[in-house]
């Protein structure tokens, strides 16, 4: 997962990260150092590129600098949705969002006909959310009370994901 951890250990997740994604893209660009975390759960492979070489790329292939620009100006409008979200948008349709967000990657951006198996737990919720545990458990008992999801060790089920995105708030931003 990408994110950040304060000085007394409370973490933000700003997404989790799958095969192939791109890391610290703004330190490479601007050599400034990263702006956040990357913290790999289980066995991962990692190419390290450095910022000369990598820059070289782009002096060799300018046309490259578009497709840069492109994924900067999506984790950008990412970056306001979610402070939109945390100031002014209630728990509940967040966690909402987080989980059709979750569901959409691992169906290539289409929702699903039946249910979803999701493989995480109420803690990899909460630093997405930048919420605590209790609160977002409170808030995962609601969806469960409602038939939306279930909930289980380490798992979330979703039962019903067209009524689960109905609750989303920003409805047009869901990959990771």
């Amino acid at each position: 997962r990408s994110g950040s951890l304060s000085a007394d250990g409370h973490e933000f997740a700003f997404s989790l990260l799958k095969p192939g994604a791109i890391v610290g893209l703004v330190a490479a660009l601007d050599g400034l150092g990263s702006v956040n975390n990357a913290t790999a759960h289980g066995e991962t492979e990692v190419l390290a590129i450095p910022r000369e070489a990598f820059l070289e790329v782009f002096d060799r292939e300018p046309a490259l600098y578009r497709h840069v620009i492109d994924m900067l100006c999506y984790r950008m409008r990412k970056a306001y949705c979610t402070l939109d979200e945390l100031a002014l948008v209630p728990l509940r349709q967040r966690l909402a969002r987080q989980i059709c967000t979750l569901v959409l990657a691992e169906h290539a951006g289409k929702g699903p006909d039946g249910e979803v198996s999701l493989d995480l737990t109420q803690n990899d919720l909460a630093t997405l959310l930048g919420a605590t545990r209790p609160i977002v458990n409170r808030a995962i008992k609601e969806l469960v009370d409602e038939g939306l999801i279930t909930a289980g060790y380490r798992k979330l089920v979703v039962r019903d994901f067209q009524a689960l995105y109905s609750r989303c708030v920003q409805q047009k931003l869901f990959a990771l």
